[in-house]
């Protein structure tokens, strides 16, 4: 069993560990180097009086030494945790997955399963896939409205443009009057005015 984090633990600050990164050397010394400390008579005089007791380093080079051991134990169980979990949802996904559309098809015939077995309906997937149908069934119901909506104001719209451009149709099978001769005997114009040609025509 692994233990349990503290309550009320909070990360140390990653930034108050620059410059004090251990080497895989000085760490695989450390069971060696308390033995010799423990056993160093001349200590203080090789060290000097402002040396940290030795009791207190042995101790803080044991308990640092214990952390790293313990954290790279941890790190080799995680990747072979990893693994197992990985392979363990493959193997239950895959049975599950075979479940699915069946639930599927029966939940949409009678919603009251997903209130009935709601674990099962989220396990399998069910109320998603109901209500995403549902939700694409409203989509093509307001995209058939807006269609037939749109049909309609474009056939309201269309009868006077075609009255419209019917227009010059008619007027372009109206014979025009044939322009009077003027009594100076000059064609194309009637008392001094410009006589405009017929539809398609150009002067």
């Amino acid at each position: 069993m692994i233990p349990a984090v503290p309550s009320g633990f909070v990360p140390a600050n990653a930034a108050d560990f620059l410059g004090f990164r251990v080497l895989a050397s000085q760490v695989a010394a450390v069971p060696d180097a308390i033995t010799e400390l423990q056993g160093f008579t001349g200590y203080t005089a090789v060290f000097g009086i402002t040396a940290p007791d030795v009791g207190q380093l042995t101790q803080r080079l044991s308990v640092a030494q214990q952390w790293t051991v313990l954290l790279s134990q941890t790190a080799a169980w995680s990747k072979y945790a990893k693994s197992q979990q990985g392979m363990a949802w493959k193997d239950a996904l895959q049975l599950v997955d075979t479940l699915t559309p069946a639930f599927e098809l029966a939940s949409t015939a009678n919603p009251a399963l997903l209130s009935q077995y709601p674990a099962l309906a989220r396990l399998l997937g069910a109320r998603t896939v109901v209500a995403k149908r549902a939700a694409s069934s409203r989509a093509k119901s307001k995209k058939v409205a807006a269609q037939t909506e749109a049909s309609g104001s474009a056939g309201d719209a269309a009868a006077p443009t075609a009255v419209a451009s019917a227009a010059p149709t008619v007027a372009a099978v109206t014979p025009a009057a044939p322009p009077a001769t003027p009594p100076g005997g000059t064609n194309g114009a009637t008392n001094g005015a410009a006589v405009t040609p017929a539809p398609g025509h150009t002067s």
